[in-house]
């Protein structure tokens, strides 16, 4: 009888998966317009991973109303979402560098700051897959998808913290360009952190919202990727459904304005 669970647990998640359909992309430095090796593409959804390959390309499982993110250090990163038809064609997408303000110049900062950008993408795994805890690998070249695929359990996944190993001074010029790579990639940790507890998808399964709708209540909440990052997802949704019902009482008073005799 055990036997007969288990391999109708696994039909039924081969046929789950089955069920998706695939993105294909491509990934962009907007600036130089060439392809990027090693971007990251998150299906938040699913809880799946994958990179770009040398010539820049990627495929990942999705579905409609999955939410990903396509981020890369030093890079800002790009939220997009499928909708109801997932396109068929080859998907570009460009990727812009953060801006670092300095407040002085000095012409052997910037030899030092790209070597310790370096530094930090050679410290990303060499072999053919990227593991991120939590998450399932998927091949480096990004045209193969492991048989295994699993979900995570999020929305209450935490994102890994980045340590990084370097002493980062404070007072000189060095020391100030490396802290603020280090606050990009903190940064860039905070929101996917924020994203895994507070997205469309969940929020629309929760609210019964839809459409434009949901699209202002979003909005109507302004969370901030901090207070999302650091807020445990049973009171996101204490606060939400607080501010659900103040949000349907505020647009049942705009309609009843709108539909007043002297509107």
């Amino acid at each position: 009888m055990r036997i007969l669970l288990i391999i109708s647990f696994t039909l039924s998640s081969l046929f789950g998966f089955s069920q998706r359909d695939y993105l294909y992309g491509s990934v962009y430095d907007s600036a130089a317009s060439e392809a990027m090796l090693g971007v990251h593409i998150s299906n938040l959804n699913a809880g799946l991973l994958t990179n770009t390959n040398e010539n820049g390309t990627f495929k990942i499982p999705v579905q409609p109303g999955d939410s990903l993110i396509i981020s890369y250090v030093g890079y800002k990163s790009i939220t997009y979402i499928i909708d109801e038809n997932p396109p068929r064609d080859l998907v570009k997408f460009y990727l812009t560098q953060e801006a670092i303000q300095l407040t002085e110049v000095e012409v052997n900062v910037f030899p030092e700051y790209w070597r310790f950008k370096q530094q930090i993408i050679d410290t990303q795994t060499m072999d053919s897959t990227h593991v991120v805890f939590g998450l399932d690998a998927i091949p480096l070249d990004a045209y193969e998808v492991a048989a295994n695929e699993q979900k995570i359990s999020p929305p209450d996944y935490q994102a890994p913290a980045i340590a990084i190993g370097f002493d980062l001074g404070g007072l000189t010029k060095k020391g100030k360009e490396k802290k603020k790579l280090e606050e990009i990639l903190a940064k860039q940790e905070m929101e996917r952190a924020a994203y895994r507890k507070f997205n469309r998808e969940w929020v629309g399964k929760e609210t019964k919202l839809q459409g434009d709708e949901l699209t202002d209540f979003i909005a109507y909440c302004k969370f901030t990727p901090k207070y999302l990052a650091e807020t445990s997802v049973f009171e996101i949704h204490v606060r939400m459904m607080a501010l659900l019902d103040e949000f349907k009482s505020e647009k049942g008073k705009s309609k009843d304005r709108n539909n007043s005799p002297g509107a």
